[in-house]
């Protein structure tokens, strides 16, 4: 019976009735691809407008904070920690913590659900068993994130008291060229 209906469907098809669909398929594959790159691109710029407001505010708030610091903390500071946080601390949220977390937090819960959606609907056994699979693959993250955590303290440390020793030479490069000390 199958193949008579195929013998039939067969038949009844023309290949200008192929072209045609073909047609709409290609047409409708464009328009989608058009969508999609013009939705990227807004995305991408709404982002980025985002993220640069972002920046400057926090830039402003540090700068607000540092001003209103008594001069006995100003003291106590070292200027290249103070330095490292404005430039590389500051670049460093933005880019790779609050950028990232824009596109994440709108973006990939909707895109989890819908796929989700899709698992269940095709099988949910499947369904259960990508969502143990999630939680199994969750821990090992949430573990390396403090480990993650402490090494970039470890090498921001680091960091800061590099600037500081650069700011220190900077800063006492006339003295040091007053009294020819370049060698000690």
């Amino acid at each position: 019976a199958l193949s008579l209906r195929a013998r039939d469907l067969a038949r009844n098809a023309s290949f200008e009735a192929a072209w045609v669909t073909l047609e709409w398929i290609l047409i409708a594959a464009l328009v989608l691809a058009v969508i999609l790159g013009v939705s990227r691109f807004v995305h991408t710029a709404l982002s980025r407008i985002v993220v640069i407001r972002i920046y400057r505010d926090l830039q402003n708030a540090i700068v607000a904070r540092l001003v209103t610091l008594s001069a006995g903390q100003l003291l106590d500071a070292r200027r290249g920690d103070l330095i490292a946080r404005m430039t590389q601390d500051l670049s460093r949220a933005v880019n790779g913590v609050i950028q990232p977390l824009y596109s994440q937090v709108i973006l990939q819960p909707i895109r989890l659900l819908a796929l989700y959606a899709v698992a269940v609907w095709v099988s949910p056994p499947l369904a259960v068993g990508l969502l143990l699979l999630g939680l199994t693959v969750l821990y090992p993250i949430l573990r390396w994130g403090k480990r993650i955590r402490r090494s970039a303290r470890k090498r921001q440390s680091a960091l800061a008291e590099v600037v500081e020793a650069l700011h220190q030479l900077f800063d006492g490069m006339r003295v040091v060229k007053a009294f020819c000390r370049e060698d000690h």
